[in-house]
């Protein structure tokens, strides 16, 4: 008798252990269908010895660090996403959500995103291959980070990637592949392939990303300079842009490329003088040579070599003397060009400068414009030539002068005695250039200005062409408010006409004034009235966020 009850009382447990389970099963079954933090609660609540128990707490804690990446609070979701990055296999639910948290307008936040996934991305690479379908670029450009982290774990699925219809996509592809460089070069074939796609954009984007293959890619480089033959011209434009990618690489393509120098298209011929001037060095001297060609029909390889050469910048030094005689070239592109270029090669063209300085007087405004740029560039060096170039008997060079030395800034300090005494100047244009130069040097002209604002010996046009100097520089120039005060006090309407708008101009910075301005409103005449309303409202204009 007490066997079989034994034997019943086994029996019985087993079946309601076995109902037990089966009523575990089924409950979290459903829990995880239902997948949300409150059915996670109360499978814990119910089951606190369930056979899933460990498994839902720890779900429990993904799904509340997920609910977590919209808070309000930037840093409650940067630690909730740091969190997020222990999570390996059970990362599937949260993928998504990270993705998504790509786009934080919080910087620190979308760094914290990036980390995470990058620490789990060979759990999620599927999902962030997809991702750059996303509708937010910034989540696109985010992902593109996080597989350039990966390298060649992902380079295989960023390929597969590429047979996309979006176009957007294959852009997105392109540039990660570009970004990984050689740890992609299993991509070689498929960016071959790409150069023959439709669309213009797919194909510079595969050739940059093949310029960016290293040494895997040196081997092709015959084959692109046989492409530089073709008489297709998209077909040259994608090799020309390949060999540009790939720089001081490209060496032996330069006589192909010097060539393509005369090609009857235009573009063809200016990508391969841009492809010259990116492999450097090694091309100086064949483009020099171009450049020293005086027949007419070299016109243009003259005005393209020129180009290159500047492109190239100081490192083409060895060109200058050539430029320099290029510079009384009969061909106005050619000229123009070499005088671009001289002003690329910096302080190394000094010896060019007098030269540069006669061109202030060129008929062509289009060759001034060039000259003086260049002379900005150049330095330093050129303020002494400038300076005399201001006291020059001929107006066009007192006033280029005067332009070169403002784009100059805070360099051409030395120059601002100068500029000053051509506020006299009996040609107009000559004066607003001085005027517009001094305001462009900044901080180091205001004590000047501002003595010769308050300088009652001055005349009226004199003080004011101070005060719209003053006014230029901003409020760089908030030194000068106290004496622009003084001038409110004590001087003529006119005077303090001028004092009231180099105020406004001076802006927050001249705040102190306020009370003064406030003080005089309402004895002076309308015009005037105005003046101190205006200014008053940009002294009182708040920053813009």
């Amino acid at each position: 008798m007490l066997r079989l009850f034994f034997l019943k009382s086994i029996f019985v447990f087993m079946v309601l252990f076995l109902v037990s389970c089966d009523s575990d099963v089924s409950r979290y079954e459903k829990t995880k269908k239902a997948n949300t933090t409150l059915a996670y609660k109360l499978y814990i609540r119910d089951y606190p010895q369930g056979k899933f128990i460990q498994e839902a707490k720890e779900t429990l804690i993904l799904l509340e660090n997920i609910k977590l990446l919209k808070d309000p609070n930037p840093s409650r979701r940067r630690l909730a996403i740091k969190a997020l990055s222990g999570i390996s296999e059970k990362a599937s639910i949260a993928i998504q959500p990270l993705i998504d948290a790509l786009g934080d307008k919080e910087e620190d936040v979308q760094k914290q995103v990036v980390e995470t996934l990058s620490r789990i991305s060979k759990h999620c690479l599927p999902e962030l291959v997809q991702g750059l379908h996303h509708h937010d670029s910034n989540v696109r450009m985010a992902i593109i980070k996080i597989l350039v982290r990966m390298g060649d774990i992902a380079a295989e699925a960023v390929i597969k990637a590429l047979n996309s219809k979006d176009l957007e996509v294959k852009k997105m592809c392109l540039e990660a592949i570009r970004q990984m460089g050689e740890r992609a070069s299993v991509a070689i074939p498929e960016l071959l392939k790409m150069l023959q796609h439709e669309d213009s954009t797919i194909r510079e984007s595969a050739a940059q990303a093949l310029g960016e293959m290293g040494q895997k890619a040196i081997p092709l480089i015959p084959d692109f300079i046989k492409l530089l033959k073709e008489r297709d011209k998209s077909v040259k434009i994608q090799a020309i842009q390949v060999l540009s990618a790939m720089k001081e690489k490209a060496n032996s393509a330069i006589p192909d490329l010097m060539n393509l120098l005369k090609d009857r298209d235009i573009e063809v011929k200016k990508r391969a003088a841009y492809c010259l001037s990116r492999i450097g060095e090694s091309a100086i001297a064949p483009l020099i040579q171009a450049l020293n060609r005086l027949d007419a029909s070299e016109n243009e390889v003259r005005a393209l070599a020129a180009k290159a050469l500047g492109d190239i910048g100081p490192k083409a030094s060895s060109a200058i003397p050539h430029l320099m005689n290029s510079l009384s070239d009969q061909n106005l592109l050619v000229r123009a060009n070499t005088i671009e270029a001289l002003g690329k090669m910096e302080e190394k063209a000094a010896s060019a400068i007098p030269n540069l300085i006669a061109l202030l007087q060129d008929q062509d405004r289009n060759l001034v414009a060039e000259a003086r740029k260049a002379l900005s560039k150049i330095g330093k060096k050129s303020i002494p030539y400038l300076i005399d170039g201001l006291q020059d008997q001929n107006a066009e060079i007192r006033k280029n002068s005067a332009e070169a030395l403002g784009d100059m800034g805070e360099k051409a300090e030395s120059a601002i005695p100068y500029l000053l005494k051509n506020f006299k100047d009996t040609d107009w244009a000559v004066i607003l250039k001085s005027v517009e130069a001094t305001g462009k040097i900044g901080q180091k002209s205001v004590s000047p200005l501002v003595e010769m604002f308050m300088n009652q010996e001055n005349s009226d046009e004199i003080r004011r062409l101070a005060s719209v100097a003053l006014g230029s520089i901003g409020d760089k120039a908030e030194s000068a408010v106290p004496s622009l005060i003084d001038a409110l006090k004590t001087e003529t309407p006119k005077i303090q006409l001028y004092a009231v708008e180099a105020l406004g101009k001076i802006g927050q910075k001249a705040s102190s004034a306020i009370p003064t301005l406030r003080s005089i409103m309402n004895s002076v005449d309308d015009e005037l009235y105005r003046a101190i309303k205006l200014a008053i409202d940009s002294i009182q204009e708040k920053k813009k966020p």
